[in-house]
């Protein structure tokens, strides 16, 4: 029998019990042999044995002057944690014993339930070369190919926030927005990327481990939008303008371009862009899902837009008036009306309104005035004028969107109503699971009624691991509002209250070219 490389191997004479020690490229490891040793109960002189395998050659060291009985070819067999690889080592027979074959290798793996990906090439080259202390690869399981998400690249410009510039005379340009992405007919608008389901992997115990199922992608598109053959595109129908709105919708449309609104008109809903030449008349409502434009003046009217709103002439609410845009509102002015914006919003001057931004509230135009009401942003509110020399009431807020503040209360709300009803049926489903699994009979209403709440319990723990993802989303990006502040280029008046991610100051004396900021949990005053 041919064996390779360095070992060790028990040998008994008629004089005793010898450890005959073959070194190899590789130094053997003493305490592999003494945990060997110590596996046959065999005596040895540590010390002794470390000097005799240090020596790196060729020597018998005597154990014992007792001949031990001679025993056959011996192995240890590890599986790994994961059921992924199985390993063994081999130790040479004492002198004369004899050899474990390979039918008795395989037996040994399958009364160890190992049954996939036994390496049987590995197992004949180990019999024909014994190669011992060195771990052999019996077998190895099928990794799993993870899955991977799908993914859909939008090949126009999503990000439509146009600016407006500001004028020598510090008036503001409304004119060349520049905020619509066109489009042509037939022209390419999305590519998806499908999801990959991965591959399932396997244990050497032959059980599948299985990928993750991956997300599902899908287009969501409007009117004029077709999608390819193979599924894997969207194309435009028409020549016009493409958006992406607050649901990931592709939406393309033309432009629905109108007088005025008024009682020729009715309400207006429509999908894609409204340009407005003239008014939009008090009492009246404009819904577009994407941009609205109005030359002229909203008098007292709901706008609402899921892009843009832009008001040339500026808006008069008569306190009932509400521009609502998923995207930016540019107004002239904004006078008593109520005003929310996921983008930015940006005006000459705001008087006595309710003006809520997800970006940032901009007044310096010419007047570049706030006065009265309450004013919002999530990053910053600047203006040239807070307040006035009168003392009206005028609160400026910053570092929280509103919005998200109220939809952050209300997951918290889900949250608990649905733990509240989770400990009332909780105990009654296990309660019944108890009764079951004793073999009480249960009647079919009762099983019906188990049946209903089991499922009201599974519906219950979902909405509350949904509703927690997104009260950890909302507080990473609560959290990312720390250099929130309120800018003033000219002068706060007295009475001023300025609020910044929720801690809050009340001007008692004008401020000049400044601005404020949250510091160790107080509002400051720091120069621009």
């Amino acid at each position: 029998m041919k064996i390779k490389g360095g070992y060790f191997q028990v040998c008994v004479r008629d004089d005793g019990t010898y450890l005959h020690i073959v070194p190899g490229e590789e130094k053997l490891s003493v305490k592999e042999i003494s945990d060997y040793l110590e596996r046959k109960d065999l005596y040895f002189d540590i010390l002794e044995l470390d000097d005799a395998v240090n020596e790196e050659r060729d020597m018998m060291l005597l154990l014992s002057p007792d001949r031990a009985i001679v025993q056959r070819e011996f192995m240890v067999m590890d599986v790994s944690k994961d059921g992924m690889l199985v390993k063994a080592r081999f130790y040479a027979p004492f002198e004369g014993g004899e050899f474990i074959s390979k039918e008795e290798l395989l037996h040994d793996l399958a009364f160890n339930n190992i049954v996939y990906g036994i390496d049987e090439a590995a197992i004949d080259q180990f019999m024909q070369e014994r190669e011992y202390c060195k771990d052999i690869i019996l077998a190895r399981g099928k990794p799993i190919r993870e899955s991977s998400e799908g993914s859909i690249e939008y090949l126009f410009n999503t990000d439509l926030s146009g600016r407006p510039a500001l004028n020598e005379d510090g008036s503001v340009d409304y004119h060349n927005l520049n905020n619509v992405c066109s489009c042509t007919k037939g022209e390419l608008l999305a590519v998806m990327n499908p999801e990959d389901p991965g591959e399932v992997g396997v244990t050497v115990w032959g059980n599948d481990l299985y990928p993750r199922v991956p997300k599902h992608v899908s287009f969501k598109y409007g009117k004029n939008v077709s999608v390819s053959e193979d599924g894997l595109s969207l194309v435009s129908d028409i020549n016009g303008h493409v958006i992406l709105n607050d649901e990931k919708k592709v939406i393309v449309s033309n432009v629905l371009v109108l007088d005025n609104v008024d009682t020729s008109t009715g309400d207006i809903f429509y999908d894609g862009d409204v340009e407005i030449e003239g008014n939009v008349n008090s009492g009246f409502q404009v819904s577009a899902t994407g941009n609205v434009e109005v030359k002229g003046v909203v008098e007292g009217a709901n706008v609402k837009a899921g892009g843009a709103i832009t008001i040339r002439r500026g808006v008069k609410g008569m306190n009932r008036g509400i521009l609502e845009a998923e995207g930016n509102v540019l107004s002239k002015f904004i006078e008593n009306a109520t005003v929310y914006a996921g983008g930015y919003v940006e005006a000459d001057c705001i008087l006595h309104s309710h003006v809520s931004a997800g970006v940032h509230v901009v007044v310096q135009g010419k007047k570049g005035f706030i006065t009265g009401g309450n004013v919002r942003a999530l990053e910053y509110v600047e203006a040239k004028t807070l307040g006035s020399d009168v003392g009206v009431a005028t609160v400026i807020e910053v570092g929280v969107d509103p919005r998200q503040r109220e939809e952050y209360n209300e997951y918290k709300r889900s949250n608990e109503t649905a733990r509240k009803q989770l400990e009332r049926l909780e105990p009654v489903v296990k309660a019944a699971g108890e009764r079951m699994g004793r073999g009480e009979r249960m009647e079919k209403d009762q099983l019906d009624q188990l049946k209903e709440f089991s499922g009201m319990v599974s519906r219950l723990k979902d909405r509350i691991r949904r509703n927690t993802i997104e009260i950890n989303r909302l507080d990473a990006q609560f959290a990312q509002t720390t250099n929130s502040c309120v800018r003033v280029t000219g002068q706060a008046y007295p009475g001023i209250k300025i609020v910044v991610s929720e801690s809050a100051l009340l001007l008692r004396t004008p401020y000049h070219y400044c601005r404020f900021i949250k510091e160790d949990d107080k509002v400051v005053m720091k120069p621009l």
